[in-house]
């Protein structure tokens, strides 16, 4: 006789859909979602994006559009974070429900971001099977939503990470003024041939934009920093990285900024902020980033 914990784990219960592990390694934590993890939980297995596509979530209480529901992602990815030891009791299980609620909340809000759901009460959370908390916070590569599931009593629960909008855009310099006075970083994508270092016209804007916020703030030192997926040879990929930054430096000078507050530093393929196995990913990681120096 199956248990009614044991029949949501097999995904009969709430409408969960049966699980099926990816055989990959596990995956660490993204960035966005790194620094926000409750304290003692493991990450214990990534979840297959397959079965995680287009499928529907209650949301708990409302969103601000009213509507009590939201459609996951096609590409929302499952991070299934473990607390050591199940209590087996619900007085300690409520408890432990309440405070991951608690937790994100702080976490978010000292993150600069806010939870989205509205009109219900942690402490009265019964339905821990059919509810799912939705954030959003900000990363210098723009703001990212996610959602936390909580299954079992507070011993599991799921971090899922919504995409958010094209962070490959052209750069604005309010945009790219914002990022790098919070992050002390912002992220260009400026598309070059391959092999190559030459400006193509986006790369041409960008060296706008950047000449615009050094001209805004005459204060400001920042490094360009050239960056790359991992095809190809690590050595390679390292020339390349600063030939690029170089560029971006040289064509940002002619616009009439001094040299003298700009540095330009080549990366290769060291520093990824996306997963190298995936084209998206790797798109990514191809960036010319600013630092900021002073």
């Amino acid at each position: 006789m199956f248990t009614r914990r044991a029949l949501v784990r097999l995904g009969l219960l709430a409408g969960w859909p049966a699980l099926a592990w990816s055989v990959a390694k596990p995956a660490a934590l993204p960035p966005a979602l790194a620094d926000l993890a409750y304290p003692g939980a493991v990450l214990n297995q990534e979840q297959d994006p397959a079965n995680t596509a287009n499928k529907t979530y209650r949301a708990a209480g409302a969103l601000p559009s009213g509507a009590t529901q939201v459609q996951a992602f096609q590409g929302t990815r499952l991070f299934d974070m473990r607390l050591p030891g199940d209590p087996g009791d619900s007085a300690t299980e409520h408890k432990r429900i309440v405070d991951l609620l608690k937790h994100y909340d702080t976490k978010v809000a000292q993150a600069g971001g806010k939870r989205l759901n509205t009109g219900f009460d942690p402490g009265a959370w019964t339905d821990v099977n059919a509810r799912m908390v939705l954030y959003s916070r900000p990363t210098p590569e723009g703001e990212v939503s996610f959602g936390l599931w909580i299954q079992d009593g507070g011993m599991t629960h799921w971090l899922m990470l919504f995409p958010s909008a094209d962070t490959r855009a052209p750069a604005k310099q309010d945009e790219l003024a914002t990022r790098l006075a919070n992050f002390g970083r912002a992220p260009l994508y400026i598309l070059f041939d391959t092999g190559k270092a030459d400006l193509k016209a986006d790369g041409v804007s960008a060296v706008q934009q950047i000449a615009g916020l050094m001209k805004a703030a005459p204060d400001w030192k920042l490094s360009i920093e050239g960056h790359t997926d991992n095809v190809g040879q690590a050595p390679d990929n390292l020339k390349l990285s600063q030939a690029r930054a170089e560029a971006v430096m040289k064509a940002v000078v002619a616009q009439g900024i001094d040299a003298r507050r700009l540095s330009a530093v080549g990366r290769g393929q060291t520093q990824p902020v996306a997963d190298n196995g995936t084209e998206p990913g790797r798109a990514k990681n191809r960036r010319v980033e600013l630092v900021k120096l002073g």
